[in-house]
């Protein structure tokens, strides 16, 4: 910042001595106004920094809560996440004595034959009633149903409840036309809502019949909301950065309270100067 003493007559010769006093006490605001300027721009960049690094950390604990959420299995036994997903098209006949699950099916604890097992000729049915609670087993009976006997036969089945859903301990069958019956969780249902593609207006009376879309609905309801949450913090540090940048340019320009005399300030070299 350079200040001029060129409209002082009495500077260039000492009269008085007003001028030289002046151009002093100019002199002294001018630097003043330079180092609390470099301040304020290195308090800015801290701020800065300290504004990046808490959106990072949010951000992550943010995606963090959401995966554990959603990908977390809800039982920590490890039973429910690393149980097999049992297909319709898999003979029974060859499985292997471990945790099984079906989408969308649960193993027919009754002896009434569902149309979804009538092209089985030896369903098996599970006797006795299931864990209600999540984390709660229950062994119950393996029944073979034949004509004339709906309980020709046993085994022993394991349950173990995993909230929205169970898995079964199970056996490979005796033969090949034994199979474990699954019915589809609304199979006993009195509407004829069969897919939660098909029931949209009632997710509010069965959310929980359509929980593995829903997992994917919670997930982008989080990124929306992360979103929106940087876009307004990143605004607001931009809108705060304009506004300190224009009060120190107008505390630079800003007429001196307490004067003498008129005095020229100007801040770049290549510009004229500016009388106050």
């Amino acid at each position: 910042m350079v200040v001029s003493a060129a409209y002082y007559p009495g500077a260039q010769y000492g009269q008085y001595g007003y001028g030289q006093r002046n151009v002093a006490q100019y002199a002294s605001y001018a630097a003043n106004s330079q180092q609390a300027l470099k301040q304020a721009r290195l308090f800015n960049y801290l701020l800065g920094g300290l504004f990046f690094l808490n959106l990072f950390n949010f951000t992550g604990n943010t995606i963090a809560v959401i995966l554990l959420v959603n990908l977390v299995p809800a039982d920590s036994s490890g039973k429910c996440g690393t149980a097999t997903e049992l297909n319709k098209g898999t003979s029974h006949h060859t499985l292997t004595l471990k945790w099984y699950r079906m989408d969308d099916h649960e193993l027919l604890n009754e002896e009434d034959i569902p149309g979804s097992c009538i092209f089985i000729k030896s369903p098996i049915w599970a006797k006795g009633p299931f864990p209600v609670n999540e984390g709660e087993e229950s062994i119950l009976d393996g029944c073979v149903k034949r004509p004339g006997n709906t309980c020709d036969k046993t085994s022993s089945i394991t349950v173990h409840n995993c909230g929205e859903y169970n898995v079964y301990y199970l056996n490979a069958t005796a033969t090949q036309d034994e199979e474990y019956c699954f019915k589809k969780d609304d199979d006993d249902d009195d509407d004829d809502d069969d897919d939660c593609e098909e029931q949209k207006e009632h997710y509010g009376k069965k959310f929980h019949r359509c929980h593995r879309n829903n997992r994917y609905v919670v997930l982008v309801i989080g990124s929306v909301i992360i979103a929106g949450v940087l876009i307004s913090m990143v605004a607001i540090y931009l809108w705060r950065r304009k506004r300190l940048a224009a009060l120190l340019k107008k505390e630079m320009y800003k007429a001196p309270q307490d004067s003498n005399g008129p005095v020229v300030v100007t801040t770049n070299d290549n510009l004229p100067p500016k009388k106050y």
